[in-house]
């Protein structure tokens, strides 16, 4: 059940949410917290469904460390981020901003396909792509960095992604729940430069 689901918003109640949040979340001026972009929906929208299309359905810390690994290794390749996602620091890793509201939203619009797992600590939920994604957005050196971080990552879990991630200087020099800047991406260690 999603969060609009369990709140109980009928379809055109969640579209204004939808819609403000994007366009909040749009008015940030690039800077060193969003890659130098601003934010696009679209092509969030686009990354999370190559993210589940090459690594199959995900939890929601695996999927929100490979975002993190493809916007940061892109700005540090190429001096701007994929989406303008701001990544906040949380326990189990870097999140985009609003990733909760935003990823709800795709399952409201039928691109994703979200399912409730319980767990020892807490639920958590498994996302799965309901289409596949249409490169339109992308450049080609965008593409080939999504598919190099992804590589990187194939087969590790969320807890070893949430392990590498944390070791990440980026994460570890920002306090809980703030942005992470993407000025600390040259210092990714797990994902290589292409320079």
């Amino acid at each position: 059940m999603t969060h609009f689901e369990a709140s109980g918003l009928d379809a055109e109640a969640v579209e204004l949410i939808e819609n403000d949040l994007t366009a909040t979340l749009a008015l940030e001026p690039p800077s060193q917290f969003n890659g130098r972009r601003r934010f696009n929906v679209e092509r969030f929208q686009t990354l999370v469904l190559f993210v589940l299309e090459k690594a199959g359905p995900l939890f929601t810390t695996a999927l929100n460390v490979r975002l993190w690994y493809a916007d940061f290794a892109h700005f540090r390749d190429q001096g701007i981020s994929i989406t303008g996602s701001q990544y906040l620091r949380f326990t189990h890793g870097p999140a985009p901003k609003s990733y909760d509201f935003l990823l709800a939203g795709m399952v409201e619009d039928g691109a994703l396909n979200a399912t409730s797992v319980p767990g020892r600590d807490r639920p958590g939920e498994r996302f799965r792509a309901a289409k596949r994604p249409d490169a339109a957005p992308f450049h080609c050196d965008e593409l080939d960095r999504i598919s190099r971080v992804l590589s990187a990552l194939e087969g590790k879990t969320a807890m070893q992604l949430s392990e590498l991630a944390k070791a990440e200087t980026a994460y570890a020099a920002t306090r809980d729940r703030r942005p992470i800047s993407y000025r600390s991406a040259g210092a990714l260690c797990t994902i290589q430069s292409d320079r």
